[in-house]
């Protein structure tokens, strides 16, 4: 979700610094979720079944797993030492750090957990009385877990940083060469299809905006209940030939736009990165304009969208810009980085992303979070341990 929220900015990294050592998480991660097909919007999450009832629920639900069931560590005696205390290598090899240590809590400490205990009854198992982070950590999700950046962090403790491509705790990747990218110069409809974790631009046309800097928020697209910002790109007919928006005479606006073209305004507080707007995806341009008024100078302006899962989504786009109302529709499928196309964003030789394979998927949405999910139960053990330090 940091890429969906953050479309712009990623737009900006993949066309100008392509050879970042980078690792894009875009599902792995949900490996470490109690459950992912509930846990989608916490303005809406009521909490998970068996929760209610706290400890007592814990003890007597132990078949109430939620989705843990499928999330035990690789081999039973690798689960059974790290309750007990021992240091579990996993599959770290040598290059691992201990998650146990002489400190930490002994097996007495620790109950042998149940299923329910790492899942749904986690906060009971393990966070409960531990502290003022214990407290607090109830009004969040419920004190279920959903934390989507630790396994950033999990990388590091329990694998080999150096190389993504073996087992850690944070998951495992592949190398990426290549990052989806679609350009639209209409709307779209359910009939187009695009990666899952794929970007697509929407370029329309309306009244040019003398006054507006380039860069300027002034369009809304909504879909699945959520905002984005659209921008202000400069005159149509002021864009050079590599598709480049023309760039504010003054230079020092507070929006920078970065261009096909590498043109970029100082000073930013928002980045909005374009390429070359005569890529189009697929290769082909639908007919029409969305510009107000045929024969008045027309100014540009782009809207980009992120989809984080597999899914056929309708979108509104709003603004107080006459002509630029609009509404459409698209299809997310499975399987990124999807297939290469002309528009995509070519990647370096350390870029790495999402394992693909179908198996390694958690159900058809959720690619690579097998590489992860396979080590939840030890992790969950021994962040309890941790949790313990903070009653003593």
């Amino acid at each position: 979700p940091n890429k969906k929220w953050g479309v712009n900015a990623y737009a900006y990294l993949a066309e100008h610094f392509p050879n970042l050592w980078f690792i894009e998480n875009n599902a792995t991660y949900r490996g470490i979720i109690t459950d992912n097909k509930r846990q989608e919007y916490i303005e809406e999450f009521d909490g998970l079944p068996g929760q209610a009832g706290g400890a007592q629920a814990q003890g007597a639900g132990s078949t109430a797993a939620g989705s843990v069931g499928s999330s035990a560590a690789p081999a039973a005696s690798s689960t059974a030492a790290q309750a007990a205390g021992a240091t579990v290598a996993g599959s770290a090899g040598s290059t691992a750090q201990s998650a146990g240590s002489s400190t930490a809590p002994s097996a007495t400490d620790l109950p042998t957990p149940s299923a329910y205990s790492l899942g749904p009854g986690y906060y009971d198992y393990a966070m409960r009385g531990a502290g003022a982070l214990g407290a607090d950590f109830i009004n969040y999700y419920k004190g279920v877990v959903k934390m989507g950046d630790t396994p950033s962090l999990l990388y590091m403790m329990r694998g080999d940083p150096a190389d993504p491509t073996t087992p850690s705790w944070g998951g495992r990747f592949v190398p990426c060469d290549h990052s989806s990218r679609y350009v639209y110069h209409r709307q779209l409809t359910a009939q187009d299809t695009v990666a899952a974790y794929g970007i697509f631009e929407i370029w329309m046309e309306g009244p040019l905006q003398p006054d507006m800097a380039v860069g300027t928020p002034c369009l809304t697209l909504t879909t699945a209940k959520q905002d984005w910002d659209g921008y202000y790109m400069g005159p149509a007919d002021g864009a050079g030939t590599d598709g480049s928006a023309a760039k504010n005479d003054a230079g020092s606006n507070s929006n920078v736009v970065a261009s096909g073209a590498g043109s970029v305004g100082a000073g930013s507080s928002n980045v909005v990165a374009s390429g070359a707007d005569s890529n189009v995806a697929g290769g082909s341009v639908a007919g029409g304009s969305d510009a107000a008024g045929s024969g008045a100078a027309k100014g540009r302006y782009l809207v980009r969208y992120c989809p984080k899962e597999p899914v056929t989504q309708s979108y509104v786009i709003t603004s107080t810009i006459p002509g630029l109302a609009a509404e459409g529709a698209f299809t997310a499928i499975a399987g990124w980085p999807g297939t290469p196309q002309p528009t995509d964003y070519p990647l370096g030789k350390h870029w790495y992303t999402d394992c693909p394979q179908p198996e390694l998927y958690d159900g058809d949405r959720w690619q690579g979070v097998q590489t992860q999910l396979r080590w939840r139960a030890d992790i969950l053990l021994d962040w309890a341990r941790r949790w313990a330090w903070l009653r003593q």
